[in-house]
């Protein structure tokens, strides 16, 4: 086992290594699977219906070799993070009228 830090991370300071899956948003686009190491400024926050018209908030990040958008487990992040974390959502999602123009290019992804 390896010891990062002693000391308590910051969210500036946030990572994870995550393998690129395109399981966050059902799309036609094919995930190639790549090893990444995901960092704080590359979190987005995705709204998403369930099949049952539930709305649910979720974290993801896009693969910059694929865009495929793959979940990232909200346990694993800093709270700090998710509150800074860009919003991306479908121009079907009453959500997206709301968005900044650097969200609404990112959600050209979807």
């Amino acid at each position: 086992m390896e010891i990062i830090s002693r000391k308590r991370m910051k969210p500036e300071n946030w990572s994870i290594t995550m393998e690129c899956k395109g399981n966050a948003y059902e799309s036609s686009r094919v995930p190639c699977h790549s090893t990444l190491k995901v960092e704080a400024e590359d979190v987005v926050t995705i709204h998403y219906k369930s099949r049952r018209n539930l709305h649910y908030i979720g974290y993801a990040f896009f693969c910059p070799i694929c865009h495929c958008l793959t979940s990232i487990p909200q346990e694993v992040i800093l709270h700090k993070i998710c509150l800074d974390a860009p919003e991306v959502a479908t121009k079907d999602e009453p959500i997206y009228q709301s968005l900044s123009e650097e969200e609404k290019r990112l959600s050209e992804y979807l």
